[in-house]
């Protein structure tokens, strides 16, 4: 104020720095004076007493040496006038042992008449509370995008309209992207995104702009042209009071792996690696399970049970490595000679199943002639012996009345023991059988 003496002044200003927690310290730099105000000692938890003698080597003596390094190659950029502030965060020797952080503050006030620095004032404020609070977010921050590495998991974050969108590192890793070089973006990402998952992946990305919550899988293709599972969650949010969208995504490609891996296993027979009964039943209810008034149910499917014949006699004498061995050529055989869409199953033993969809007996005919004959073909030669096969076959429709896989199954295996009894090496229908007396 106007009428304020520079003594109330300067007493105005003491009040502030104290309230403050400012320590204040004067040094100069030509006789290493250095003065300092009782909050100075204080923030060390001295008194300025038990300091002195005071001078330039007190700061050294209670400084970090790796952080008085510091201070001075600092000090030097203001003396030289390439800064005109001196600023340093540093660490400082408390009286009870531990280290305290320091913001340390300072200016050149005066020059020599040759223009060296000569008085140099400045402050001290205790920012250890700052100090802590920042490493426990780097520590937060690192444990968190380590935690997401190990689960392999990139966040993302946009506003509603997609303005303004944020990948995270490990975004950039999971598309095969250089986060140095590309700018995140809705289009480079939709271009990612596997053409048969495209569509849904923008229905779910309207739902969510309109507030829903998206949880699903879909496929990336990344640059180099690998294909990469990911399973993406999202939400709207609000974030420094704006809504925004944040989501994350997770690589899952191993998982799915698996995933597939357990399914084939699950599915395949263990020596011929074709479907096994399992899935031969699972396709078989599919087709019995046709609506009436469908298209398909005029022409259902056509089943036909294959059987070795003789086939214990070729492990009696051979051995079981034979036996395996003339299993899977029959395999691979039975699935060279019908279409990708039909199913080829071992069902046991020696035991196989040719599953035809959209077809009657009539039509599947030439195909299993085809295999009859192309079976007796087939040549094996063991202990220096020659060895041919030949198989009987019981076909029968996938009928509309029928209810259960037993239905059918039973009816072709009627036609294939009616065939065994009768000579083998045939094709039996279950028409043929319709009247024989069992």
């Amino acid at each position: 104020m106007p009428n304020d003496t520079s003594l109330e002044k300067l007493a105005r200003l003491e009040d502030i720095l104290h309230s403050a927690g400012a320590a204040t310290w004067e040094w100069n730099v030509q006789t290493g004076e250095l003065i300092l105000n009782e909050m100075w000692a204080q923030l060390l938890g001295y008194t300025l007493a038990e300091l002195e003698p005071i001078s330039i080597a007190t700061f050294q003596r209670y400084s970090h040496q790796d952080d008085f390094a510091k201070t001075t190659a600092l000090f030097e950029r203001v003396f030289a006038n390439i800064d005109n502030i001196y600023h340093c965060d540093l660490r400082m020797r408390h009286k009870n042992g531990h280290w305290i952080w320091v913001r340390d503050t300072g200016r050149v006030y005066s020059r020599t008449p040759t223009g060296e620095p000569e008085w140099v004032i400045g402050m001290h404020v205790d920012i250890s509370a700052n100090k802590h609070i920042e490493e426990q977010v780097i520590a937060q921050q690192v444990t968190l995008e380590r935690a997401q590495e190990i689960g392999r998991l990139g966040y993302w974050t946009a506003t509603p309209t997609v303005e303004e969108l944020f990948w995270s590192p490990k975004i950039y890793r999971i598309l095969g992207l250089d986060d140095q070089q590309q700018q995140p973006s809705v289009e480079i990402f939709r271009s990612l995104v596997h053409p048969e998952d495209l569509e849904f992946f923008d229905q779910q990305m309207v739902s969510l702009v309109n507030g829903d919550e998206f949880d699903f899988e879909h496929r990336v293709i990344r640059p180099d042209g690998g294909i990469v599972w990911v399973h993406e969650r999202a939400t709207q949010s609000e974030l420094n009071g704006r809504i925004m969208l944040v989501g994350t995504m997770q690589n899952i490609t191993d998982r799915k792996t698996i995933e597939t891996r357990l399914t084939e296993l699950s599915q395949t027979d263990e020596l011929t690696r074709i479907y096994n009964r399992r899935y031969l039943l699972e396709r078989l209810r599919e087709v019995i399970s046709t609506p009436p008034t469908s298209k398909k149910a005029e022409n259902p499917g056509v089943l036909a049970l294959l059987d070795l014949d003789h086939f214990k006699a070729i492990n009696d004498t051979y051995g079981h490595d034979a036996g395996d061995e003339v299993l899977k050529a029959l395999a691979s055989f039975l699935k060279e000679s019908v279409r990708p869409s039909d199913v080829v199953a071992r069902t046991g033993g020696e035991e196989f199943v040719v599953l035809m969809f959209d077809t009657t007996v009539n039509q599947a005919l030439p195909t299993l002639n085809h295999i009859l004959a192309g079976v007796r073909q087939l040549k094996f030669r063991f202990d220096d012996e020659p060895l041919s096969i030949s198989t009987t076959i019981g076909v029968t429709e996938v009928a509309v009345d029928d209810i259960d896989t037993s239905d059918v199954l039973i009816r072709a295996d009627r036609a294939l023991y009616h065939g065994k009894n009768n000579g083998r090496d045939q094709i039996v229908t279950s028409i043929d059988t319709l009247f024989t007396d069992e």
